[in-house]
């Protein structure tokens, strides 16, 4: 009988995996992520309302003389109700268009998205790329919104980031459309729980042609990076964990369940200690 080291960087590797299972376990699961969707005409449409849903979702309503409404409420996951490719991330969508003639009805569409996430690795400061779009585009009466809000749950809801577009017309001829596009690297605490509030409305009322809004947010640990942060940790040693029903907007190897992790740890050392 004799014994077989594994080798450095895989037993480094399984190391780093299990470290990261068993932090997230003792810290508690994440809340999961919440998704609220509704198109309304004033009378409400089956099938195109959700209050407060684990499940992302969207509806597409069609109604008379041309008036329709989308909205999609998505977190991300492939296969999932409200997953489309052209918004592959986290993301919220809301689009509105009122029909023609004299007894247009207004349609208002709404669509948000609350998910919440963590640093795992080593204790300290940790620099994340918050990267984030969003478009608003009014054309005749109505309004468009999108809001973006990043808080840090851990220290009583500090606002840590925020985008803010909105307009209102009252004219048929007026238009309004605005975006932003922007990557900001923020510095943020390893273990605390972080929030994200996405949030779009769009209003063609009578006398409007229609109104779109949307936001899309991603985020990511910034390797390499510079010393952004008072305490400076290695990113390449962090991760991310996002809210079941989320993602971070990246693609990324899934994480195992801590279980599992425990599972091949204990497994590749049982292996070690038989060669």
């Amino acid at each position: 009988m004799h014994t077989r080291t594994l080798p450095r960087p895989l037993v480094r590797l399984v190391g780093v995996a299990l470290a990261l299972a068993a932090q997230s376990a003792l810290a508690g699961a994440l809340l999961p992520a919440e998704f609220n969707y509704t198109v309304d005409t004033g009378t409400g449409l089956a099938g195109c309302s959700a209050t407060a849903t684990a499940i992302d979702g969207s509806c597409d309503y069609s109604g008379p003389n041309g008036a329709g409404g989308t909205v999609r409420a998505s977190g991300g996951v492939p296969g999932t109700p409200g997953y489309v490719p052209s918004l592959p991330g986290t993301s919220v969508y809301s689009q509105a268009q009122v029909g023609s003639g004299p007894n247009a009805t207004t349609v208002t569409s709404s669509s948000s998205m609350n998910y919440f996430f963590r640093i795992l690795g080593a204790p300290g400061y940790v620099p994340v790329f918050v990267i984030s779009s969003g478009l608003i585009d009014l054309k005749g009466t109505g309004s468009a919104s999108a809001d973006f809000l990043l808080t840090d749950t851990s220290t009583g809801g500090k606002t840590i980031y925020e985008k803010t577009l909105s307009a209102n017309e009252f004219s048929p001829e007026a238009s309004d459309n605005s975006s932003w596009s922007s990557t900001s690297s923020v510095c943020m605490t390893a273990g605390d729980v972080y929030e994200i509030s996405i949030r779009t409305s769009a209003v063609s009322a009578a006398g409007g042609q229609s109104a779109l809004a949307q936001i899309d947010p991603r985020i990511k640990v910034d390797p390499p990076a510079p010393a952004v942060c008072p305490l400076h940790v290695d990113p390449n040693s962090s991760t991310i964990e996002v809210s079941p029903g989320a993602s971070t907007g990246f693609a990324q190897v899934p994480e195992p369940a801590p279980f599992a992790l425990a599972g091949l740890g204990f497994g590749l050392l049982a292996l070690r200690r038989r060669r």
